[in-house]
């Protein structure tokens, strides 16, 4: 039901009389009631939604006192939401007239809406406006709320040039932050909109956060924020206090983005170790979470296509979880340490291009709009060049780093060796500053934006001459180079049945005495992972001195017990700096039970006086990692053989057939030099071996060992192919390998 203003007088009326004494003394209107008591009815009034009521009680205001300056005020905004502008500008000026800061700040507020509310406004006049209604009051929050509001309409108009309009916002906005943060979501709206922040905006922000979290500790989720502008300002102890603080008072509060910030703090201050735990900690927080955002804000710059590809297809926190440790264990020069070289140099490659190679203005259009990004590029050489070269390839690429162009190659393939900086054009034409950025023998240019917004930002120039790269190709490769030389070392792995449905998987890596200079054996070590790059085990052990005819080697051996399936497997010899390490994906079978089956094979030497470095099941033996021989050397043969059939005797018998046959097609130089020179015509490109077993072993596990002697065979790459018949169950097992004769 409506109440109309004679209603709400007879309502009030009463109330009034009885307080007529207290009010006696202020001016009243012809209808006896006080100034001040009508301009509260006025405001009831229009509570319940009578315009027309409250402005008739506030022109009652008005007779009784002119200079009642809330009541034209209100009047003033009444007039304006009814169109009556040149009213409502009559009503603010006039208070104006006010000697009250405070009510002269709201008179310069309703001229700036006036100005505002025209079709096609002037945005200087609106902004000064407001500007007045700062200088009247600073402590008046909705003119700085006001002033900002209008400035991100203008930035937003003139998002093809003109940052004006988002540096005014910035600037009255941080005068909130600091004064109440969260008047009409200030500190929010800056963080979110404001793009381009300055040095000392961001330690402004952080210094106001701070100690408004003090006092508001409901609030201490913004502490992450405030360590975030520390750390993009070089104040990293303070970023990392901020952090300590935020974990004291909101451990709970996204621990993914807290660990991840705190890793790139580390990174500043080269502490790899805590930087690879404060890493770990917030994979493991995203994947509680399901909040890889971050995390995968900061790789994608990386990101090969078949890889944003499948990141794109990831549905769960655990495949993401999944792709990034098989993302950065691909990429870890050596996964058996606790650094990862390739991460942390990612992360010092990407602090760097932001420092160095951000976008000068993020609001450009051409970063949001086709049309406008296809002009910059016209402008900049992109389009109308013969090279093969997709002008949309930087379009909207990572839009979250605010990379240029240059800061996204730098990302990939780190600092250039090389930046000439060529000067072209003349001054009328304008003068073009230039980059050329060489890797290598290959350059790539990159030329100063002149249009619009992208002042100050180089865009790349795709040339089809001798030497120029191929941008396609550089945005889907990387480039890290190791750092740390490498060495090779031979390496050979093999596995064996183990207990309840494992595997036993050994690897044998051999380095020559001759190539290091050691005081002691150096260590040798294995790592399994599955194929997602989880660790799932590992050993570690000494290498030992062993003769290997007229050589002498170091020889590691390493064991580790793991179930079978898709694995990675990783194996290093410790040799202070050099990088001896050997990966390869392997495919772990499973060994049938109660049925014969046959371990992989282990090729060696037979033993000099001085022993062996390895021994199964009673058998002492001595690898030859390289599975290379001279032709004339003596080969020792390992195998284990599982689920022999006892026959009617109760002895074990089986029938073991070895073929030898050289692989590779035609003969070749070497042969052909042995045939002439060496009496090759006695040699042969294959032999065949047959052997009756019948093991007087107790275990279950049968040790089959036999001798090749090379000197039957020519030189050249060989496979070997052992059949092994159970005589009492007539099963049979076939497994291979493959070796060289030089």
């Amino acid at each position: 039901m409506r109440i109309d203003a004679t209603g709400l007088l007879r309502i009030f009326l009463p109330l009034l009389f009885l307080l007529a004494p207290v009010i006696s003394s202020a001016a009243e209107s012809p209808s006896g009631m006080p100034a001040d008591s009508l301009f509260k009815l006025s405001k009831a009034i229009l509570q319940h939604g009578d315009t027309t009521g409250a402005i008739t009680t506030l022109d009652k205001v008005l007779d009784a006192d002119s200079d009642h300056w809330e009541a034209r005020l209100a009047r003033g905004r009444l007039y304006l939401a009814a169109g009556e502008k040149n009213r409502a500008r009559a009503e603010f000026r006039h208070v104006l007239g006010s000697k009250i800061d405070r009510l002269r700040s709201k008179a310069w507020i309703g001229l700036g809406d006036i100005v505002a509310s025209v079709p096609f406004k002037k945005w200087d006049a609106i902004i000064k406006e407001y500007l007045f209604a700062i200088k009247a009051d600073p402590t008046n929050l909705e003119a700085y709320h006001r002033r900002a509001e209008v400035a991100f309409e203008l930035g937003d108009l003139k998002g093809d040039g003109d940052p004006k309009g988002f540096r005014i916002a910035s600037e009255m906005l941080l005068h909130l932050i600091c004064i109440e943060p969260t008047y009409k979501e200030s500190y929010p709206t800056w963080r979110d909109r404001i793009l381009d922040k300055y040095n000392k905006e961001k330690l402004s922000a952080a210094e106001c956060l701070e100690s408004y979290v003090e006092s508001h500790p409901d609030y201490a989720h913004w502490l992450l924020d405030a360590a975030g502008y520390r750390y993009e300002t070089d104040q990293i102890d303070a970023a990392l206090a901020a952090l300590d603080r935020l974990e004291t008072a909101e451990p709970g509060f996204k621990p993914a983005d807290r660990h991840l910030l705190r890793a790139r703090c580390l990174v500043e201050l080269d502490d790899t170790s805590g930087f690879e735990d404060a890493y770990r900690r917030s994979l493991e927080a995203a994947e509680l979470e399901g909040d890889f955002e971050r995390l995968a804000v900061d790789a994608q710059a990386i990101f090969r296509p078949e890889e944003q590809l499948k990141a794109d297809s990831l549905k769960s926190a655990r495949q993401w979880a999944r792709f990034f440790r098989t993302f950065w264990g691909r990429r870890d020069p050596d996964p058996l340490t606790r650094r990862n070289e390739r991460l942390f140099d990612h992360y010092k490659r990407l602090r760097e291009a932001q420092k160095k190679y951000s976008l000068n203005d993020p609001y450009s259009k051409a970063l949001r709009s086709r049309d406008f990004y296809r002009r910059d590029a016209l402008f900049s050489g992109a389009a109308g060049m013969s090279y093969d070269y997709d002008p949309d390839l930087f379009f909207n690429r990572y839009p979250e780093l605010a990379l240029q162009q240059r800061g996204l190659l730098y990302v990939r393939h780190g600092p250039p060796d090389l930046i000439s900086r060529p000067i072209t054009g003349d001054l009328s034409s304008g003068i073009l500053h230039e980059e050329v950025w060489y890797y290598g023998g290959t350059f790539f240019p990159f030329r100063e934006s002149k249009w619009g917004s992208s002042i100050g930002d180089y865009a790349f120039i795709p040339l089809s001459v001798n030497g120029a790269g191929n941008m396609t190709r550089a945005m889907e490769t990387e480039s890290f180079a190791e750092p740390l030389p490498t060495l090779e070392q031979n390496c050979y792995a093999v596995d064996f049945m183990a207990p309840d449905g494992w595997t036993e998987f050994e690897t044998y890596q051999s380095l020559a005495v001759d190539e290091v200079e050691l005081a002691s054996p150096p260590g040798v070590s294995l790592a399994v992972f599955d194929n997602g790059w989880r660790e799932l085990v590992r050993d570690s052990r000494a290498a030992v001195r062993v003769e290997d005819g007229e050589r002498e080697l170091w020889m590691g051996v390493n064991s580790v017990k793991v179930k079978p399936g898709p694995r990675i497997f990783a194996a290093r010899m410790e040799v202070p700096g050099r990088r001896v390490l050997k990966r390869r994906d392997i495919a772990l079978k499973s060994y049938r039970r109660g049925r014969i089956d046959l371990s992989g094979i282990v090729l060696g030497i037979p033993l000099p006086p001085s022993g062996g470095a390895h021994s199964r099941l009673g058998v002492e033996l001595l690898p030859r990692p390289s599975l290379e021989y001279a032709v004339g050397e003596i080969m020792t043969v390992y195998l284990e053989i599982y689920g022999l059939r006892r026959g009617d005797s109760g002895q074990r018998k089986y029938t073991e057939s070895v073929t030898v046959t050289r692989v590779g097609g035609d003969e070749g130089v070497l042969s052909a030099i042995w045939k002439l020179f060496s009496g090759g015509e006695k040699r042969a490109s294959s032999l065949t071996l047959t052997f009756k077993r019948e093991p007087v072993i107790s275990g279950e596990t049968i040790p089959e060992t036999f001798i090749v002697d090379t000197s039957l065979l020519l030189p050249g790459d060989y496979r070997m192919k052992i059949e092994i018949i159970d005589q009492a169950s007539q099963q049979n097992r076939q497994i291979g390998c493959f070796f060289r004769l030089d």
